[in-house]
């Protein structure tokens, strides 16, 4: 099989060999030298020549004409031939046959490629046949003249198909589609938090002029904090487009409006939310306050589980795995061990991973 795929490289090499050749040979053909120019250069030192009153007279006239039709001839007639050599260096690339050569030597490499995947198939299949052979007690005597595991011919191999040594694999769990990558631009959370600590900083108020929001967010993008899309933004773009959140045009803005649409952005899921999901989360934010005051405290609300969060997603989708493995028999009883373990455990890190 090395020697198979060795052939196959210097198959390839001989090709590029042979193309780069031929577009060398035809950047030379181009670039020959044909001497229309010398010709040109000849007929306007002979017609500078010419006296300026002489170029008056009928018989100058009459020359000069003759003269222009020689060159006029001349030059097509270098153009004849130069496109007869074209058409011939054309034909002779065209029938030089390297490509039908090139063809058939990859067929050829192929064609081996296949019969040593062939020869290897019908080895284990014979290396099979001998094992089932031996399985049954039955032992081909020592220097006979046939294969070392010839088919049955009768009924001395019983196969009960009833019986499967090789346990049925259980079915694959169904793939869940991946997320589509956000579009350039889009701020994660952790971007999200550090604008709004810099915005907070720079107007606890809410409240922030409008030239000192552009500044601040124009230092954002430089510094990193903000994605790298963020760096091709002008300053009279960024001016406009934060000036729609200033509709009464006071020169003021409030950057909770800007950071919200932000985040809308980023978790698109929080302005799409449905009656059921908001019905959800009221509930879960009641049972979340322990003392039923109405107001949740900082660890309270850290423990609520929003809807728009991917984290809860990634739960769900932990959950929905260990469950389909449950059905389908994979995951194994205490003390036993394989790949339901392994394939349980990790749904386990998923769980784990995701309620941090």
């Amino acid at each position: 099989m090395g020697r198979g795929f060795a052939g196959l490289r210097s198959a390839r090499g001989l090709a590029l060999s042979h193309v780069a050749g031929n577009c060398s040979w035809f950047a030379q053909f181009l670039k020959r030298a044909d001497g229309k120019q010398a010709m040109l250069q000849l007929f306007v030192e002979w017609f500078n020549a010419v006296e300026l009153d002489m170029r008056k007279t009928k018989e100058t006239q009459a020359e000069l004409l003759l003269r222009s039709e020689e060159l006029r001839d001349a030059l097509w007639g270098i153009c004849d031939s130069k496109h007869e050599e074209a058409e011939a260096a054309r034909l002779k690339l065209a029938g030089d046959g390297s490509a039908a050569e090139h063809i058939g030597l990859l067929g050829l490499h192929l064609t081996s490629l296949a019969q040593v995947e062939l020869d290897r198939f019908l080895a284990t299949a014979q290396f099979l046949y001998s094992y089932c052979h031996y399985a049954q007690g039955i032992y081909n005597p020592p220097g006979a003249d046939k294969p070392l595991c010839p088919l049955p011919t009768d009924d001395v191999l019983v196969v009960d198909e009833s019986q499967l040594l090789v346990p049925t694999p259980p079915a694959a769990p169904p793939v869940r589609p991946p997320s589509p990558a956000a579009p350039p631009g889009v701020l994660s959370v952790q971007q999200l938090q550090q604008l709004a600590e810099a915005l907070g900083k720079a107007a606890p108020a809410g409240f922030l002029a409008t030239a000192d929001a552009v500044e601040l967010m124009l230092r954002m993008a430089s510094q990193g904090v903000l994605p790298p899309a963020w760096l091709d933004i002008h300053a009279a773009h960024m001016a406009a487009a934060l000036s729609s959140f200033d509709p009464t045009f006071s020169g003021y803005l409030d950057w909770r409006e800007l950071l919200l649409a932000l985040a809308a952005c980023s978790l698109p899921a929080i302005h799409t939310a449905t009656p059921a999901q908001v019905a959800a989360q009221a509930a879960q934010l009641a049972a979340a306050d322990g003392d039923a005051d109405g107001c949740l405290t900082q660890a309270e609300f850290e423990r609520v589980r929003w809807w728009f969060e991917p984290r809860a997603e990634a739960v769900q989708a932990a959950q929905e795995e260990q469950q389909a493995a449950v059905v389908n028999g994979t995951v194994a009883g205490q003390g036993e061990e394989g790949e339901a373990g392994a394939g349980s455990s990790a749904a386990a890190d998923v769980l784990r991973e995701a309620s941090r």
